[in-house]
């Protein structure tokens, strides 16, 4: 049967699931942001010339296990900021046509593009005695003397492009890259300043340095604004950055991982991976002598957490699309270049580079870069539900982080010939320090189950669900987000949301949780989900006044038709298509399968396609359901 839903099933309207909630407010404060988006787009429209369309043979770029590779993907993707004519007149902003600009403003986004493009470049330069870099058209630019114009004007108090306009404390973030880049590049930028220019850059930092800086992963730009100073300048910030250390070693939870945020605000997302971590072996590695305790503790945690990493990837996917910031995409490559420099990794070094050369071929291949070379507002292709308030269209280029590997030597084992039979990773992995697992099924298909408190983060699609494929990746819908996730809703249509984790457990790949829903009236529900590989079976068991009414939900299937292959039967529903198979089985408890269908919800495909069984629970009743993804060479035979 080729349907969009399952018809002749008890309680398989859809239109109750999604209108479940509806907030005027909410529509209002949308409309507003399209009317901005709309005058945005308008003026990046009038103020850029048409493209000159250098990237469309971006998707058809490759990279290998060797150095010049990776050279060339980072010159493809750096190539049309540069051909586009995106440089600003005095090289201190890269202006990109984008659909929105959201708190960093047009000046924010400008500088914004222009740091996370040059830490980009400070990899690329920091193994080399020249600045040249060839484009693909045979010329040469002297990639180092443009960002040095960028970075002098930048910081000249009496040019027009002066940073300092620019009122978005997004300018610390961004300090941040520029710091470490003039580190990383002393040879060729910093020594070749003009002592009054010198003057200026120092008193950039001095000045911004005494900004007030967030207690999370923004305790790392204080370092780096402090550690230039240092290291550059000549000036001594001993005591101001041990006391930000400090601050950082309190997020640090003993096992590895860092929170982002001082307890209780714990959660452990994208940015203990690709920030936390990697800020601490970047300071590890440039700092000097006198932080060899604080090196040594940063070191010792990395081990640790690289054991649990390494789970993330997979040699032919991303890893989970989890969290917040995803438009920075193969960012989550950037702890393993000073991880491998520093030696924090050491084992099993091919392996993983099959795993990271996966990742980037992943996103490029999927449409990372739009048809002008621009690296897009999205995951694969442009997607604008992903971006954050804090997004602008210079955003996704924090992905540049990513090619830190060009930090190692030509002689690093890294890029070396593969001498070792690569055994891929299988099976289900317990994080006992974060009470998460995540399993692999061996063909690539990795899923993450965060089971975290929840404090910050209580009604996002990004954080809340029980399962993050990177193969059947989640729903950005907040209007119905029953992919992982169950929905409860009393008799009166008052919507049960989950609040808080007030018990969690896990070990040997089962977590447990006992969480409160909280609606019109209080409820409790005890959830226990068991990973496997492929998938994971859950149940749920509701304690409160009642009754309720629920919609569990397993993982999305995202294609660009409307249809798709429906297997139903009364315990039991199938999604088929040509990218794979996704289905559920009602283990216990009295439910009716059913399809939810939508448009444009999906990085992953125009249309989004999730199974899901609705019922009734009273108190003491339980639920419990099986979830499956497969990849289409698993999906199970017709009528299994």
């Amino acid at each position: 049967m080729k349907t969009r839903f399952c018809q002749g099933l008890p309680g398989s309207s859809n239109s109750r699931a999604i209108g479940l909630a509806r907030f005027p407010l909410h529509k209002l404060r949308l409309a507003f942001l399209r009317a901005r988006d709309l005058l945005y787009k308008l003026h990046y429209l009038l103020a850029r010339p048409a493209s000159k369309g250098r990237g469309e043979n971006i998707t058809d770029l490759r990279v290998k296990g060797d150095r010049a590779s990776w050279e060339q993907a980072f010159i493809a993707l750096w190539e049309p900021l540069y051909v586009n004519g995106c440089f600003s007149k005095g090289k201190s902003q890269i202006r990109i046509r984008g659909p929105q600009i959201g708190s960093p403003g047009i000046r924010g986004g400008r500088y914004e593009a222009f740091a996370r493009s040059f830490i980009g470049v400070s990899f690329f330069l920091h193994n080399r005695k020249d600045g040249m870099l060839k484009l693909s058209n045979g010329s040469e630019v002297d990639i180092s003397a443009l960002y040095r114009e960028g970075i002098v004007n930048g910081t000249n108090p009496k040019h027009r492009e002066y940073w300092g306009r620019i009122k978005s404390p997004i300018r610390l973030v961004e300090n941040c890259s520029i710091a470490i880049g003039l580190l990383l590049t002393r040879n060729l930028i910093w020594d070749r300043f003009r002592e009054n220019e010198k003057e200026n850059i120092k008193r950039w930092f001095e000045l911004q340095s005494s900004e007030p800086f967030s207690l999370n992963n923004w305790q790392w730009f204080k370092v780096f604004h402090h550690l230039f100073l240092e290291e550059a300048c000549q000036l001594d910030q001993g005591e101001a950055i041990a006391a930000t250390l400090r601050n950082i070693m309190e997020m640090h939870n003993g096992s590895g991982w860092y929170s982002d945020g001082m307890p209780p605000h714990v959660v452990y997302d994208y940015y203990s991976c690709w920030a936390m971590q990697y800020y601490a072996l970047m300071f590890s590695y440039i700092a000097g002598d006198g932080y060899d305790e604080w090196k040594k503790s940063f070191i010792d945690n990395a081990r640790t957490f690289f054991s649990d990493y390494r789970h993330f990837f997979s040699p032919d996917a991303q890893p989970p699309l989890y969290g917040r910031s995803q438009i920075y995409r193969w960012a989550s490559l950037a702890p393993w270049g000073p991880a491998l420099k520093l030696d924090v990794v050491v084992d099993g070094i091919q392996a993983i580079k099959e795993l990271l050369v996966g990742s980037l071929n992943t996103f490029i291949a999927k449409g990372a870069a739009r048809k002008d070379g621009i690296l897009g507002c999205g995951y694969f292709r442009e997607f604008q539900p992903m971006m954050e308030e804090y997004s602008s269209p210079g955003s996704p280029y924090w992905a540049f982080n990513g090619f830190s590997l060009l930090m190692l030597p030509d002689d690093h084992p890294f890029w070396g010939p593969s001498e070792e039979e690569n055994s891929p990773l299988g099976g289900v992995h317990t994080m006992k320090g974060i009470n998460a697992c995540i399993s692999n099924d061996g063909t690539g298909h990795v899923i993450l189950h965060p089971n975290i408190t929840l404090e910050r983060y209580i009604n996002d699609v990004k954080y809340n669900k029980y399962a993050y494929s990177n193969t059947f990746l989640l729903n950005y819908d907040k209007r119905f987000p029953v992919d992982n996730s169950i929905i409860l809703q009393g008799e009166g249509g008052e919507y049960y949301r989950r609040v808080a984790n007030e018990v969690v457990s896990c070990a040997d790949g089962t977590c447990v949780t006992r969480w409160r829903a909280c609606g019109k009236r209080e409820a409790v529900v005890l959830t226990a989900l068991a990973a496997k590989a492929g998938g994971y079976v859950i149940s749920h068991t509701f304690y409160g006044e009642g009754p309720v009414h629920f919609h569990v939900g397993g993982f999305p299937l995202a294609i660009d038709q409307a249809d798709v292959h429906v297997s139903c039967a009364e315990e039991e529903i199938i999604l088929r298509a040509k990218k794979g198979e996704v289905g559920m089985r009602l283990l216990s408890g009295s439910a009716s399968p059913n399809v939810y269908t939508r448009r444009n919800v999906n990085p992953d495909g125009k249309y989004s396609h999730v199974p899901y069984f609705q019922g009734t629970l009273r108190d003491g009743e339980r639920i419990s359901i099986e979830a499956w993804g497969r990849k289409s060479d698993q999906q199970s035979a017709p009528g299994a």
